[in-house]
């Protein structure tokens, strides 16, 4: 704003209203910009928070397999699927006969009835049979070892929750020796005749 100087008679312009007016808006500006960041960085701590709790509820762990103690079961009928309680499985003995590699590879279908996925390292399986050598104890059939990638050998990978899969177990043995021997799976042992379920 432009005053008349008194001391001359000239006009000179008077600074301090102006600078008053840009320091009040200054300020305004200021306070009205701190309220926005605020508020934004508010929004920000509460998305952040939903992400977090997202997470992690999504991360909580599911629940471990863990194996009950029951009584063996043994089995000579091999028409029906055999439940065993202790691993949550059911079993359903398919074939017991010479392997396309050799020896005999008796298949097992197994379903899982657990609320979590069965882990293979908690599925373990044996064949013993019948020598005839005089000795009344079972021979324990060798696993039989298998070059092709191919060919899945057991339970390689984790069975989901209610599914199925049909399992090979291989062994070093003759295929008449399935005519009076043992499969054991789990805590279930198929006995007899195996062939039978062919």
């Amino acid at each position: 704003m432009w005053t008349k100087d008194f001391k001359d008679g000239r006009f000179v312009m008077n600074l301090r209203r102006p600078i008053a007016s840009v320091v009040a808006v200054t300020v305004s500006a200021a306070l009205v910009l701190a309220g926005c960041s605020d508020e934004k960085h508010d929004g920000n701590s509460a998305q952040e928070s939903s992400v977090s709790e997202k997470v992690s509820t999504s991360t909580e762990a599911a629940p471990s397999f863990t194996p009950k103690d029951v009584a063996p079961k043994t089995v000579e009928k091999f028409s029906e699927p055999v439940v065993d309680e202790g691993l949550g499985l059911t079993y359903k003995l398919v074939s017991v006969a010479a392997g396309n590699f050799g020896g005999t590879t008796v298949v097992v279908t197994v379903e899982n009835n657990n609320e979590q996925p069965f882990p293979p390292s908690a599925l373990k399986a044996t064949y013993k049979f019948e020598d005839y050598d005089g000795n009344k104890e079972l021979s324990e059939g060798e696993p039989l070892t298998i070059s092709d990638p191919d060919y899945i050998v057991g339970l390689d990978v984790p069975l989901g929750v209610g599914a199925k899969a049909n399992l090979n177990f291989p062994y070093a043995v003759s295929p008449s020796t399935a005519y009076d021997a043992e499969f054991t799976i789990g805590n279930v042992t198929f006995k007899g005749n195996l062939t039978a379920a062919n």
